[in-house]
């Protein structure tokens, strides 16, 4: 059994629904290929391959009017079909997919469409015409044209790819009178076939053609296409308003059209389209079933509602005042579809036009006035006989005269003069007119005068009156007013000013030129402080000023026009500072701390430079109010102060006073001896340089004799006339030899680059150790007491006294061992999965190793490999015998550990987009593989998700990470989604209220937010229950929304009376059909029932009830009663206490 697709098409029978807007040049409405993806390729063996992207010439080719057949280019038809090359469905271009060009060679054009999200209704309607070889293949190797849709996955959509090859089953192929090479040629002309999208809104589809050569090379296929613009509904047709018929247009290339009235049931048409008359009532739908050609789709199935289209209307623009012989525009607003024809009349003549955008503009040229009517609009599907649009003009004469007044003379730079007008007339505008030439916007008139402010420049001013709304009746007013500019001064420059100290004799001002017939005047801080200086065409000068301020000049013409000028100049008189008393200096020995100098005084905003023979000393002091002090001085020389103040002028003033410093040196203090003397010999000391001398010894002669038993040290203390002290010694010492020895005493190793220190342990037997001489192998090598050597070999050390003895110690041999190298290996990953290891290795052959994480030895890791399993920084020390060094680099290691999943999701409803929020922490994680499994079978892959679901009920959704490099700390979390369906809308029992008179109307109780409408006559319009109390029938909708998001839209229908009644209906039909099965009272605003009894034609009592609920089947004593007329009474008691009884008829239908 075929499988019949059912769609909705929501066919208002509305032109704008049906002719929605294309993607831009689908149907190659630019004249070239933009927005089309065009590519090239070869056929072989049924498979296309090595397609190239480009539009190749000769392959892919727009067809236009002007467009001519290759073979015979004369002509516009194909040379095989005799067809036309151009679309004959009134588009401005097609498109011709290959040519008689033969090698294999396939041509694709492709567009890719996003059908709109609100596209309800939604096809795509192609125009092809095909010409074929017919060598005879098998059906693969076929010349062939292709057409597909294909998803956003590239997977062709169901029933919606179509190939044609010259063997085609369908109909309208034909043998073309001409071959080709001698092989016969088969061709199809222009044929329509549509593609109905409906229900797709928001996806993407891609739009594919193919023309193919044959598989075996020899035999060419060429292909012409065209797409409608128009991408609305698959059937179109206006019903409008009123109208007597209707005509229904199923869509093109289908073998079977089926046409049923689903209201009565019955098959009404079948053809492709169907005509009716007269039209069905409002709201019937008609549904059409299409059964393609064999292998040209899937049959399915559209409805279509009946809706009328709404009638065109049209709007003027109203009433319009011109001047007599003067024109006017009437604009009219259009609805509908373009283009329109409306009929018009001026009163006398009737005419008729044709208007192909909105809104138009109607030029007129009335002599008197004239009421302009439409007597009636049509656009593309409709006619409206009564547009009711009007426009009113009327023929005025020119306007009255009034005076224009004002103007005189200005300077240049003066605020302007008024120009004025003596009276206005409303309805008119008036132009000021500079010279002839309009100056401003113009003013409406007032009734009364205008003024069109001061004016500004010079010229003769002039006024015109025209008609606001037109510009029309241009008259001249009465009189003008001329406006003279007269120059100011010419611009100057100040000059002058400045800084000067005080006590000088200040700084000149004036200007760098002057006008003849110009006066000058000098301010100083904005006040006057000279009388006019006469311009002389050269520079002036008001002389050398004395006091400080700002300065400007103001000049002026014999006209009164002014030129301030705004620059200034400004002088500043700077203060000198006070004098103070330098003081301090004196004399002092060599090498001591020198002596003060001090300033007696200072002040605040002054600096104090001091000055050594004239030239400054350190930088200068700030005053602070109080003495400066300088410091000690241990400079011989004359020392000064200058005072000057902060500002840029500097006025200096030098202070009182020089301080004088002199140096004297200290005494040449010496011991002079004889040669030493061995122990108990004399030795004689000769004091020098000084005037008294003190041996420590108490004696006070310049030279003693001493015998030493052993060594001593003599002291001398010298002093000169100035009372300058200087200290000598002398130390004695009897001769002998020194002794020495050096450390380490024995054979030493070191590692290679390392050092090794030799100290020694000496004495100098007689007097002082003189000189330390140290060897290597038997070379000099240094002379201190210590040495530090990286060299292999045999040291000693050599002392010499202060008597020439010398001795050398026993030889010490230094050996080198080199020092151990290597490096940590680069491991393949920089990271360590949690409760895991990462295995690194260091440089092997080494004679010991220990590895450090972050500075600190790991205890155990003595082995050339480690299983690393923390976060940190790695490197390892090499041993080889004495020697250690660490690695020539480290290894940075991170942990990374297991994700813990986190999500969160709440109720949703199908179809809407359903949030999901990750919020699973991945800081210590790396790179994460994220998947979405949402249990209705969809996936997704991004951090973030959203799905839509297509059917209700709970799910089960996971969220998986997948750390990328530790897949074994994988981690999932899941949680379940519940997702709801809108409950079926309802329409509740109708209400009948009195007028005014409130009662309630409540909704379905499942929804979370409830919104009535309309909200006139009701109370709160968002509470589930409401309460009318109005005066008009009204249908409420109440749209109920779920906690979920889900919307139920019921409706409830408020019936209004004007006071409290009761009614029963004129028949009903207990025929066991469900509708009609008995007969109730109606009330309206009865607030006590009585009864309802029912009587036979012969006046028994069928049925009795005291509730308006319960209602009478049409039986009595359990037995049916015959189709008859049947007598009823009620009775009741009304709101407002009125007992109502009321007597009729009903009739009883079997």
């Amino acid at each position: 059994m075929k499988k019949i697709l059912s769609i909705l098409a929501l066919l208002s029978v509305c032109m704008l629904e049906l002719q929605a807007q294309c993607p831009p040049n689908l149907d190659f409405e630019f004249g070239n290929f933009n927005n089309w993806v065009a590519k090239t390729g070869k056929y072989t063996g049924g498979n296309i391959t090595n397609l190239v992207t480009g539009v190749s010439a000769g392959r892919h080719t727009i067809i236009n009017a002007s467009s001519k057949e290759p073979l015979n280019p004369t002509s516009d038809k194909d040379f095989f079909g005799d067809f036309p090359l151009l679309c004959p469905n009134g588009s401005k271009q097609s498109v011709k997919l290959g040519s008689v060009e033969i090698n294999y060679i396939a041509r694709t054009l492709s567009y890719t469409i996003k059908i709109p999200a609100n596209a309800n209704n939604y096809s795509i309607t192609y125009w092809y015409a095909v010409v074929f070889q017919d060598p005879g293949h098998p059906v693969q190797d076929q010349p062939k044209f292709t057409a597909k849709l294909l998803d956003k996955n590239n997977i062709a959509l169901n029933c919606a790819s179509y190939t044609y090859v010259a063997t085609s089953n369908l109909p309208g192929f034909q043998l073309s009178p001409k071959k080709y090479k001698g092989v016969s040629v088969y061709y199809k002309g222009w044929t329509p076939v549509t593609f109905d999208l409906s229900g797709r809104g928001g996806q993407t589809v891609t739009l594919e053609f193919t023309a193919e050569d044959c598989g075996q090379g020899g035999h060419f296929g060429y292909a012409y296409i065209d797409v409608n613009s128009s991408c609305g509904s698959a059937v179109s047709g206006t019903y409008c308003a009123g109208a007597k018929d209707l005509q229904l247009n199923g869509p093109s290339g289908f073998q079977q059209y089926t046409w049923t009235d689903l209201k009565t049931n019955q098959v009404v048409g079948s053809s492709q389209n169907l005509i009716l008359s007269p039209v069905p009532p409002i709201g019937t739908t008609m549904k059409l079933d299409l059964v393609p050609y064999p292998g040209f789709g899937c049959p399915y199935s559209l409805l279509t509602p009946i809706v009328p289209t709404s009638l065109p209307t049209v709007t003027a623009n109203g009433d319009k005042l011109i001047c007599l012989g003067g024109s006017a525009d009437i604009s009219f607003n259009f609805t509908g579809s373009p283009p329109w024809n409306m009929q018009y009349t001026d009163g006398t003549v009737t005419q008729q036009i044709t208007i192909n955008s909105s809104p138009f503009v109607l030029n007129v040229q009335p002599g008197t006035s004239t009421k302009y009517t439409v007597l009636s609009v049509s656009d593309a599907s409709c006619t409206n006989s009564n547009p009711n649009a009007v426009a009113n003009i009327t023929v005025v004469n020119n306007a009255a005269l009034f005076q224009v007044s004002g103007g005189g003379n200005d300077c240049m730079n003066g605020i302007g003069k008024p120009i004025n007008l003596s009276g206005s007339q409303i309805g008119f505008s008036y132009q000021l007119f500079l010279d002839g030439i309009p100056t401003g916007n113009p003013l409406l008139g007032t009734g009364t005068s205008l003024s069109f402010g001061n004016q500004k420049k010079a010229g003769i001013y002039s006024v015109q009156a025209s008609i606001s709304s037109n510009g029309s009746c241009n008259t001249a007013m009465t009189g003008s007013a001329i406006i003279s500019i007269n120059p100011i001064p010419s611009p100057f420059t100040i000059t002058g000013g400045g800084r000067f100290c005080m006590g000088d004799v200040g700084l000149e001002i004036g200007t760098n030129g002057s006008n003849l017939n110009t006066n000058y005047i000098l301010y100083r801080d904005n006040q006057p402080i000279s009388d006019s200086l006469p311009g002389t065409g050269t520079a002036i000068s008001f002389g050398k000023q004395l006091i400080e301020g700002s300065y400007r000049i103001i000049s002026f013409d014999n006209n009164g026009c002014q030129l301030i000028v705004q620059d200034s100049v400004n002088i500043v008189v700077d203060s000198l500072p006070k004098a103070f008393e330098v003081v301090g200096g004196g004399g002092f020995c060599s090498g001591g701390a020198g002596l003060p100098i001090t300033l007696s005084g200072s002040v605040t905003g002054y600096q104090y430079q001091l000055f050594l023979d004239g030239k400054p000393l350190d930088n200068p002091y700030q005053g602070n109010g109080d003495s400066i002090h300088f410091g000690n001085r241990n400079i011989a020389g004359n020392y000064t102060v200058i005072g000057a103040n902060n500002s840029n002028t500097g006025c200096k003033l030098n202070m009182l006073q020089t301080a004088i410093v002199s140096i004297f040196q200290n005494p040449n203090l010496q011991i002079q001896s004889n040669a030493g003397t061995c122990q108990g010999n004399q030795l004689e000391l000769q004091g020098t340089g000084a005037s008294i001398y003190q041996w420590a010894n108490a004696d006070s002669l310049s030279k003693i004799v001493i015998r030493p038993t052993k060594d001593t040290v003599l002291q001398l203390k010298g002093i000169d006339a100035n009372g300058c002290v200087a200290t000598t010694s002398k130390a004695i010492q009897v001769y002998a030899t020194p002794t020495v020895a050096i450390f380490p005493r024995k054979d030493a190793r070191i590692c290679q680059g390392d050092s090794l220190s030799f100290s020694s342990l000496a004495n100098a037997g007689s007097g002082s150790i003189q000189q330390y001489q140290w060897y290597h192998n038997g070379n000099k090598l240094g002379t201190d007491s210590a040495i530090v050597t990286k060299l292999s070999g045999a040291y000693s050390l050599e002392i010499i006294n202060s008597f020439g003895c010398v001795n050398r110690s026993p030889e010490s041999n230094v050996s080198l061992i080199p020092q151990p190298t290597g490096i940590i290996e680069t491991p393949t990953l920089s990271t360590i999965c949690e409760n895991g290891y990462n295995t690194i290795a260091a440089t092997t052959g080494l004679t010991g190793y220990q590895w450090l994480l972050n500075g600190k030895a790991i205890p155990g890791a003595n082995s050339y490999l480690l299983r690393a399993t923390q976060e940190g920084k790695y490197t390892v020390l090499l041993k080889n015998e004495i020697c250690v060094q660490p690695a020539s680099n480290t290894i940075d290691l991170t942990l990374l550990k297991r994700p813990l999943v986190k999500f969160a999701a709440a109720g949703f409803c199908i179809d809407q987009v359903a949030s999901f929020t990750n919020q699973t922490d991945t800081s210590k994680t790396g790179p994460i593989q994220w998947q979405w499994q949402f249990g209705d079978g969809t996936t997704a892959n991004s951090y973030q998700a959203n799905n839509i679901y297509r059917k209700p009920g709970k799910y089960n959704a996971i969220l998986t990470a997948i750390p990328s490099a530790c897949i074994d700390l994988t981690s999932s979390s899941s949680a379940f989604v519940q997702i709801d369906a809108p409950v079926k809308a309802t329409r509740y029992a109708s209400m009948n209220a009195v007028t005014n008179t409130a009662i309630p109307l409540t909704a379905r109780s499942f929804g979370k937010t409830y919104a009535w409408s309309p909200s006139t006559g009701i109370s709160n319009s968002n509470n589930r229950t409401v309460y009318y109390n109005g005066n008009k029938e009204t249908d409420y909708l109440v749209k109920i929304t779920t906690a979920s998001g889900c919307v139920t839209i019921d409706s409830i229908l408020v019936r209004v009376f004007k006071t409290g009644d009761i009614f029963v209906a004129k028949a009903f039909t207990p025929n066991a059909d469900g509708v009609n099965e008995k007969i109730y009272p109606l009330t309206v605003g009865i607030k006590q029932f009585l009864y309802l009894r029912i009587y036979n034609r012969w006046g028994q009592l069928m049925f009795e009830t005291t509730s308006i609920s319960n209602g009478w089947d049409g039986t009595s004593n359990g037995k049916k009663q015959p189709m008859d007329t049947y007598t009823w009474i009620v009775q009741g008691i009304t709101e407002d206490d009125r007992v109502i009884q009321k007597t009729g008829n009903t009739l009883l239908i079997r």
